[in-house]
């Protein structure tokens, strides 16, 4: 199913039947599977330029609120192109120059991030700056 975390540990046999000590735990989680499980739209930032001026990168900002009592927050996003996304101030995204390219006429890829330690109950903020891939 969709958003299910799936937690393991390792451990094998050696020549002479010993077990090795078990490994730290692992964790993978399922994307989004259904299509009913993709409610977003997609957003852009104003483009401006002219025709020998190249238009700059699109900032996208967006203040929002976290209740008390947070247990956890992931962060599904993408780009047509490239994104460097924080929240907060504190980077969101585990690198740059993501998604990654693909076909976009075939597939999207996305990522999915837990960014629950990036929130604080109150105001937070996500930015985002949009680069052509």
């Amino acid at each position: 199913t969709s958003r299910k975390q799936v937690h393991w540990t390792v451990r094998f046999w050696n020549e002479q039947g010993r077990p090795s000590p078990w490994s730290a735990p692992a964790t993978l989680e399922t994307g989004l599977l259904d299509p009913a499980d993709w409610t977003a739209s997609w957003i852009q930032g104003d483009r401006w330029g002219g025709p020998r001026t190249p238009c700059p990168a699109p900032h996208l900002r967006r203040e929002f609120e976290v209740r008390p009592g947070l247990a956890s927050a992931r962060l599904y996003v993408s780009a047509l192109g490239l994104h460097d996304t924080s929240i907060n101030g504190r980077a969101a995204s585990p690198g740059v120059f993501l998604p990654g390219w693909t076909d976009y006429r075939k597939r999207v890829c996305y990522h999915a991030l837990d960014v629950t330690a990036l929130l604080a109950p109150g105001p937070n903020c996500i930015g985002a700056v949009l680069g052509d891939g």
